[in-house]
């Protein structure tokens, strides 16, 4: 049987992680063949002692001195494993059984994939209100991000690969604070990893239920995009991107306000609903684009700086000679 490794980082969130370690232990407990790693990011205290004490020796726990960020505590969780297949998650995920089944039902199907994308949704506490729910409308989409040249992220909050295409890609980077999942799902691409887009395979998550932590969440999002881009020539993220310059910025708004109302409109929501869904979705791209403004300006970019720009096709070939390029009768400019 097919040996799996779930390595769980966790930070400041003890309360989450005892919920998500409630769900997911009786699971396990069935299933030896899967082991639970938890890495705890530099905020260990007495709350996750309590939590860690009550359920001992059923999971692995490691501790970090100092907070490294997700990179660092994501590749802490597999830094020794030997398992054939190593899953993430987050320590405020909501794990069903049915995740689990599809899990080991998708690594026994299609034994060629390298890396499965799973899909996140918000799980509200009985009583949210509307605009609670309404803060968590951007979740509902697919979690993968896919452009014109295939998969850009699978989120790391849902996301299995093969131990031995993860290695070969060099792992999670320790020194990403942010963009960690965009940046292992390429890396793993790179490496030739074949990838699967499972929109069935569903976890949820805690909705966030303050609209202050959902602006502080994706101005997050944009500022470790931006550092990712600029400290990684990450070019396939730009493509819609500028240096978040305002105009442009309150620009892509105004569409996006016209276009979430239109998709909201073709469901049939009430009014209200509607405006709170395609408010809620607008302003949050604000934030992230305010984000990336900080994030570039953090590293010292500006509108007379070039962002990363897509290689040219001959470029973006391994031992790609002349003798080639005239056989396939391509322009130097191509």
């Amino acid at each position: 049987m097919t040996s799996i490794c779930i390595g769980v980082p966790s930070y400041k969130r003890a309360d989450l992680l005892k919920d998500l370690l409630d769900r997911l232990l009786p699971l396990l407990a069935e299933r030896p063949h899967i082991r639970l790693c938890v890495v705890n990011d530099g905020s260990h205290d007495a709350r996750y002692d309590e939590v860690v004490s009550a359920r001992a020796r059923q999971f692995d726990y490691r501790i970090l001195p100092v907070n490294g960020g997700c990179g660092a505590a994501r590749r802490a969780c597999f830094e020794d494993a030997r398992e054939d297949h190593l899953v993430c998650i987050d320590d405020d995920c909501l794990p069903t059984r049915e995740w689990l089944d599809w899990l080991e039902a998708m690594i026994a199907t299609w034994p060629g994939v390298d890396l499965f994308a799973g899909d996140v949704k918000p799980h509200f506490p009985e009583g949210a209100t509307r605009w609670q729910k309404a803060l968590s409308t951007v979740d509902e989409a697919h979690s993968a991000l896919e452009m014109s040249f295939g998969l850009l992220t699978a989120v790391t909050a849902n996301l299995a690969m093969k131990r031995s295409t993860y290695e070969a890609a060099g792992g999670f980077d320790a020194g990403l604070r942010g963009a960690e999942d965009c940046d292992i799902t390429q890396k793993v691409i790179a490496a030739g990893g074949t990838y699967l887009i499972v929109h069935h395979w569903v976890i949820f998550h805690v909705a966030k239920l303050k609209t202050r932590e959902m602006r502080k969440r994706f101005r997050q999002y944009g500022f470790a995009t931006a550092s990712y881009v600029v400290t990684r020539n990450a070019w396939k993220i730009v493509s819609r991107s500028d240096f978040g310059q305002l105009r442009p910025a309150l620009r892509r708004a105004r569409e996006c306000l016209k276009n979430e109302l239109a998709k909201k409109r073709r469901l049939g929501l009430p009014p209200v609903v509607q405006w709170q869904r395609a408010g809620v979705t607008t302003l949050l791209q604000l934030e992230y684009e305010y984000g990336w403004y900080k994030g570039m300006k953090a590293h010292g970019r500006s509108t007379s700086s070039p962002l990363p720009y897509q290689p040219k096709l001959i470029d973006r070939y391994r031992d790609f000679t002349e003798e080639d390029r005239a056989a396939l009768a391509l322009r130097s400019g191509a």
